[in-house]
């Protein structure tokens, strides 16, 4: 018996949002914040499954996040290493 594999999409969404003055995952885009917006287009794809890799402001991301289907909140990673900047 064969298994057939599923497709994981991953979503980088870790960065402070430096050059911008704020958060970009939370800026407004078409009626939601820009990681939404990302969200429920993975959502509507051919995608099994989603991950969200999460840094700065991981606890207000996450609770935004909750409850979205295909995510995998056991699998939520938290980006632990230091932002460098960028030139």
């Amino acid at each position: 018996m064969s298994r057939t594999p599923s497709i994981i999409g991953i979503i980088l969404a870790a960065g402070t949002g430096s050059r911008m003055g704020r958060t970009k995952q939370l800026l407004p885009f078409r009626g939601q914040t820009i990681l939404e917006c990302v969200i429920d287009n993975a959502q509507a794809s051919a995608l099994d499954q989603i991950i969200v890799v999460l840094g700065f402001q991981a606890d207000t991301l996450a609770q935004m996040i909750a409850g979205k289907k295909k995510m995998l909140p056991d699998k939520r990673v938290k980006s632990t290493s230091q932002p460098q900047a960028q030139h």
